[in-house]
């Protein structure tokens, strides 16, 4: 009986190389392979030539899809590459780690604080550089700034024989033996179920054993006759465990850089890829797709350029003593070379060479959900297919003249698309990224959508499947629900907008008839206005998308006038903090009435603004608002909001109420002070006659007022202090205009369509 325990990092493309060579001077007569069991079933798929790495075994719990692990491969990674092979010998496979079913039971004992074992008493000390992290400690010595580089350095940028895998055994077993660490239970139940599958392998017969597992693990796993049966049957005896689900999905490299656990991230998938597949050439093509890169960029990359970059990451890497030319030494050349020092333009290099925007796939005969199925029929139907087999983000139909691309709704297969990842959206599989052509445009029939799959999605999908068998069906559901559950009135807007956004059939009802529910009941007014935008906003998209929002408006048309109604009250004895952020609340509903264009809700909302205006009750900054408001609406005069002013600055008034009042009247622009001469004039006069410690006093007001003012606004008034005649002459010039002249000018604007 043999047991040659191959000792790998994962997804290493030296360690793949390795145990390759292995497997081919010693074949075995079972291939044992540290993974969960509930992956098995999937492993023939492996040899199907349209599953393509990277790919990762997703295994969850069917009851409930927040307990899930992945398991990720690309094509160097080691276990991947033993797997394949034992396939084509037709050599049996077992995955012999501990079941993701036990450690997803661990997980939810753990959770209810449950001490399931005692692992016996601690000998290393968290404190103990070596025994916290071994391999670290080692690298620090050698002069590295982390484990992965001198891993990296010494295993996987060179090619060993399959004896390198006894240096490795040697190596680990000293540091288990010196550090005499605490393993976590975890580690200590894997490793004992490990040891559990080599038994199961040998009393079945076989002789030639070949176990592929993380390095850390081998000298526990060659022992394997040294522990005692009976302990590791009593370690794992009584587990809790919860039934799992398997299934292969895509990946991708930017998850591989990432990944933990099974999936332990590599920091540079795409430079092993061209390790594993071109060791030889790895730098002369890695260097050359970075100058096609920098060059499509407009920077100068020659063939003398690529020639040049090779040899000084040749030259670094035998200066360092290295076999070869690694990742900091082809990416330190490049920045010298094409880059002229500026590493910035490197991180298009390092995204693209280094992580990779390489996409797995999977072949459509593995099993996969009814909501998956009918969501790849319409990712077929609208020809976005292009834009998931890619990992970087795309605009939808973008173009060179076009780049932000761009949909039309009024075109049939425009609209599905639309509609398609509105729904997605709402199932929370943010496929796409919506904007608005601008912020005007949330009506109109122009969408722009940045596209960016991730293979997270995976998950998210399975998920979205317990909605519905369709995506039509799992959107109606998901909203159905949320309408059902929604307490605030601002809630059942944003989800009634989306609801139109998805064009959900048997939805808008149900979500305007809980609108009509919680409304009546709610009677906080600045609860009441922050609801109104979305409704506002839905009722003009429902148009653009031909949907009836009648009973919307009805909503509207009770809410509203409630709102004008109340305005006065709730503004009553609101502090300075409350009355700023009550005056952004006017502020926007006045933007959302404005936009209803009804005659009889704004008759209402300047009749609310006038109450406000004079109120005695009421702060200065809002009462200062509500004049601004009336006069940009045409309201009132200049003259009425003169008399006001005079009165808000008058000394019966606080110098600090008066700058509020200045405050609230100027908000978001300083247009009026700058041609508007009369009202500079009274602003003017009023701070010179500021005594000292009255204006250091307002200061700090006056600043606030004016800091939203923009640069070019506040050189324009900076302007007119320094020529204070270029004023007079303006008032002059106003004072000199013909009547006769101004009289046919307005005959003429009125005749004007």
């Amino acid at each position: 009986m043999n047991i040659n325990v191959y000792g790998i990092r994962h997804h290493g493309p030296g360690s793949a190389k390795a145990v390759l060579a292995a497997l081919r001077d010693n074949p075995p007569d079972i291939l044992l392979v540290e993974g969960p069991n509930e992956a098995e079933p999937l492993l023939p798929f492996i040899l199907d030539p349209d599953l393509k790495p990277p790919v990762a075994a997703l295994v969850y719990n069917a009851k409930d899809l927040q307990q899930a692990h992945y398991l990720p491969f690309a094509s160097f990674s080691p276990e991947f590459v033993a797997i394949k092979w034992a396939l084509k010998k037709d050599i049996p496979i077992k995955l012999i780690d501990l079941p993701i079913s036990k450690q997803l039971g661990l997980e939810e004992a753990e959770k209810k604080k449950k001490d399931l074992i005692v692992f016996g008493e601690k000998h290393g000390t968290e404190s103990d550089e070596m025994s916290a992290d071994p391999l670290g400690f080692l690298a620090k010595i050698a002069g590295y700034e982390d484990r992965e580089r001198w891993w990296e350095v010494h295993f996987e940028n060179q090619d060993h024989p399959a004896t390198v895998f006894d240096m490795i055994m040697e190596l680990m077993a000293h540091l288990r033996e010196e550090t005499a660490r605490q393993e976590t239970p975890e580690t200590l139940l894997r490793e004992a179920h490990m040891r559990e599958g080599i038994r199961a392998a040998i009393k079945a017969g076989h002789k030639n054993l070949a176990v592929v597992c993380g390095a850390w693990h081998a000298p526990i796993l060659r022992d394997t006759v040294s522990y005692k049966a009976s302990h590791d049957k009593s370690l794992l005896r009584g587990l809790p465990k919860i039934n799992c689900a398997a299934t292969w999905i895509p990946w991708n490299y930017e998850q591989l850089s990432t990944q933990s656990g099974y999936g332990a991230g590599v920091i540079s998938p795409e430079w092993y890829h061209l390790l594993f597949n071109n060791r030889g050439e790895a730098d002369i093509r890695w260097m050359t797709k970075a100058g096609r890169l920098l060059r499509k960029k407009d920077f100068t990359t020659s063939s003398a350029h690529i020639i040049e970059s090779v040899n000084l990451a040749r030259s670094l890497a035998a200066l360092r003593d290295l076999p070869i030319a690694g990742i900091d030494e082809m990416e330190e050349a490049a920045i010298s070379t094409f880059c002229e020092g500026n590493s910035a333009p490197l991180k298009m290099v390092r995204q693209r060479l280094v992580i990779g925007t390489r996409v797995g796939k999977v072949p459509k005969v593995i099993p996969v959900i009814p909501f998956q199925k009918d969501m790849e029929k319409i990712i077929k139907k609208t020809r976005l297919t292009k834009y998931r087999e890619t990992n970087e983000a795309h605009w939808l139909k973008g173009t060179m003249d076009k780049p932000r691309g761009g949909i039309d709704l009024r075109e049939a297969n425009d609209l599905l698309k639309s509609q398609f990842l509105h729904r997605l959206n709402l199932l929370d599989i943010p496929w796409g990224e919506y904007q608005p052509a601008n912020e005007n445009d949330l009506g109109g029939f122009k969408e722009y959508w940045k596209l960016h799959w991730k293979a997270s999605f995976a998950m998210r999908i399975i998920e979205a499947g317990m909605w519905g068998n369709t995506v039509e069906d799992a959107a109606r559901n998901f909203i159905q629900k949320k309408a059902a559950e929604a307490k605030s009135i601002n809630d059942l807007g944003k989800l009634l907008q989306q609801a139109l956004f998805a064009q959900v059939p048997n939805t808008v009802e149900r979500i305007i008839g809980r609108l009509k529910e919680v409304s009546a009941q709610t009677i906080d007014i600045p609860i009441l206005i922050k609801s109104i935008s979305p409704l506002i906003i839905s009722l003009r998209y429902g148009t653009a998308r031909e949907m009836d929002t009648r009973q919307l408006s009805e909503v509207l048309l009770g809410m509203i006038p409630r709102i004008c109604l109340g305005i006065p009250g709730a503004a009553q004895s609101l502090d300075e903090d409350a009355s700023q952020d009550f005056q952004q609340d006017l502020f926007a509903f006045n933007q959302d009435i404005q936009l209803l264009e009804q005659e009889d809700l704004l008759l209402l909302w300047k009749e609310a603004l006038e109450k406000l205006s004079l109120s005695s009750q009421t702060n200065a900054l809002l009462i200062g608002f509500a004049n601004r408001m009336l006069l940009d609406a045409g309201w009132i005069g200049f003259k009425a909001v003169s008399i006001q002013l005079h009165f808000g600055l008058s000394k019966a008034q606080s110098k600090q109420d008066a700058a509020l009042w200045i405050e609230g009247f100027l908000f978001g622009s300083g247009q009026l002070l700058i041609y508007q001469n009369e009202l500079w004039a009274l602003i003017n006069t009023w701070i010179q006659g500021l005594e000292k410690e009255d204006f250091e006093g307002i200061l700090p007001l006056l600043r606030r007022g004016f800091s939203d003012f923009s640069e070019s606004e506040r050189e324009k008034m900076l302007n007119k202090i320094r020529h204070p005649e270029l004023q007079a002459a303006s008032e002059n010039a106003m004072l000199e205009i013909d009547e006769d002249q101004l009289e046919t000018v307005n005959e003429l604007m009125n005749l004007m369509p």
